[in-house]
């Protein structure tokens, strides 16, 4: 590899990490939230309109959409929010997902925002593997600095 190609995968390495560490937080913060019950309004398989799935070459360009309701100290609200992040899946395993999905389910809400909600929070392994990620590229491209 030469010096450029040592360069891009120490600064990709750099925004990897940090994008981990900032996700991780998010997700520890959000799984510390309140619960309150939430009922499914409705759930569905749509084609993502996220920009990454516009992409044309990618085949996860599904996601579940979901609708719920839920009340915080007597005020309802709807939220959307499957998780805190977007989710592409293929057709198939936004199917699977689609069906776990309970008719009803404590969900996570902000205290200060209860408009905020997410139907689960992430799993802690996903910002993790982004940190891996991003550290092994960060260690390949200290080969610049040399």
């Amino acid at each position: 590899m030469d010096k450029i190609g040592y360069l891009i995968s120490f600064l990709l390495g750099l925004v990897m990490f940090f994008a981990g560490l900032l996700y991780g937080i998010k997700v520890l913060k959000i799984k510390k939230w309140p619960r309150t019950e939430a009922k499914v309004l409705n759930k569905e398989v749509v084609f993502s309109k996220h920009p990454a799935a516009r992409a044309g070459s990618l085949k996860s360009v599904y996601e579940v959409a979901v609708e719920f309701e839920y009340s915080v100290d007597g005020k309802q609200y709807k939220g959307e929010k499957l998780f805190p992040s977007n989710h592409l899946l293929t057709e198939n395993k936004a199917q699977k997902l689609l069906k776990k999905i309970p008719e009803q389910a404590q969900i996570f809400y902000n205290r200060n925002k209860p408009e905020i909600a997410y139907f689960y929070a992430e799993h802690i392994a996903i910002p993790i593997e982004i940190i891996i990620a991003g550290l092994f590229l960060l260690i390949i491209g200290l080969a610049y600095f040399n």
